[in-house]
C-alpha cells in the first residue's frame, strides 16, 4: 500500500499489519504497514512505495510476512544447490534432459510463488535468465557448474590489494585499480615465463653434460664430476672381482669411466633401522 505519511520510510526491520484500511490502485484491499525507523539513510524505500497485499495473500493467505521471507531464503538455498551442485576438482557429469526440465520448472515456481508475491515484480537479468534461458543453458553446457564464476570472483582478492596505490577518488578509482592490477600481473607473468625457460634450459644443459660424461651420476646426484679420475674399462677389469666388467657394462675395453674412491649410501639393517654406510674402493 502507499505510505500513509509524507515522511520517507526505512526498510522493515520488524513488520506488522493492521486491519484493511484503504484500497490500492488495483482495487484490492490494502493494509497499513508499520516500519521501525532505520539508522542508515541508504535503506530508505523509494518514494510512493506500495505493497501488493492481494498478490501476497493469493499465494500465502494469512502467513506472517516474516515467515514467508524465511521460506523464500530456504527455497532459494534448495534451488541454488540444484543449480550449482557440489563443486569439486573434476568436471561435473552432464544433466539429462529430464533433470534440466525439472530444474527449469523449479526455477519458475520459485519466481512465481516466492519472489513475486513477497518482493514484488523484480526485473533483473538473473531473474530473466532463470525464467527464460535456464533450460537452453543446460542444453548448451551440459551442466551449469561448468559455467561457474567462482574462479573469476576469487580474482577480486588480487585486485583489492592495489586499492592503497590509488588516490581513492570515486570517479577514477576503478580505472586506477585495473591499471595497477593488470600491469603488475603482466610483469609477474613475464617473470614466471623467464624463470620457467631458465629452469628448462638448465635441465637440458645438465642432461647433455651427463650424456657427454657417459653416465647419469650428474643428473641423479646433481653434483659435478670435476676432479674425479677416469680409467679404462680394461684397466678396471683386471681388478679382483671385476673380470666380467666389460660384458656387464657392454663397453669397449678402451672406454674411459669416472672412478670414485668411495660411495656413500643408506643401508637398512634386518630390523629395518637405516644406517649410513661408506663403500671405499
Amino acid at each position: 500500500m502507499r505510505a500513509q505519511s509524507g515522511k520517507r520510510l526505512s526498510r522493515p526491520q520488524a513488520l506488522t499489519t493492521s486491519a484493511p484500511a484503504a484500497t490500492d490502485r488495483a482495487g484490492t484491499d490494502a493494509q497499513t504497514i508499520t516500519f521501525d525507523a532505520g539508522s542508515d539513510s541508504e535503506d530508505e524505500l523509494p518514494k510512493g512505495f506500495m505493497f501488493d497485499w492481494g498478490a501476497y495473500k493469493k499465494v500465502w493467505r494469512e502467513t506472517p510476512y516474516e515467515d514467508a521471507v524465511t521460506a523464500l531464503f530456504a527455497e532459494y538455498a534448495v534451488l541454488y544447490g540444484r543449480v550449482a551442485g557440489w563443486t569439486m576438482a573434476g568436471a561435473p557429469a552432464s544433466m539429462t534432459l529430464q533433470e534440466a526440465k525439472s530444474l527449469q520448472d523449479h526455477a519458475r515456481e520459485f519466481i512465481d510463488k516466492y519472489v513475486r508475491p513477497i518482493l514484488g515484480e523484480v526485473h533483473t537479468p538473473k531473474i530473466h535468465k532463470l525464467l527464460r534461458h535456464l533450460l537452453d543453458a543446460i542444453k548448451v553446457h551440459g551442466n551449469l557448474n561448468n559455467g561457474s564464476t567462482g574462479s573469476s570472483e576469487a580474482r577480486h582478492k588480487v585486485d583489492k590489494r592495489f586499492y592503497r596505490r590509488t588516490n581513492r577518488v570515486a570517479t577514477t578509482l576503478t580505472a586506477q585499480i585495473a591499471r595497477q592490477s593488470q600491469g603488475t600481473q603482466a610483469v609477474l607473468a613475464r617473470i614466471d615465463r623467464l624463470d620457467a625457460n631458465a629452469i628448462r634450459m638448465d635441465q637440458i644443459r645438465r642432461a647433455r653434460r651427463s650424456a657427454a660424461r657417459g653416465g647419469q651420476l650428474t643428473a641423479q646426484s646433481m653434483r659435478s664430476l670435476r676432479g674425479v679420475p677416469r680409467m679404462t674399462v680394461g684397466a678396471l677389469s683386471v681388478r679382483p672381482g671385476l673380470a666380467r666388467l666389460e660384458a656387464v657394462l657392454d663397453l669397449h675395453p678402451s672406454t674411459r669411466l669416472h672412478v670414485l674412491g668411495r660411495v656413500i649410501f643408506l643401508a637398512k639393517l634386518e630390523d629395518g633401522t637405516p644406517m649410513r654406510q661408506t663403500l671405499r674402493a
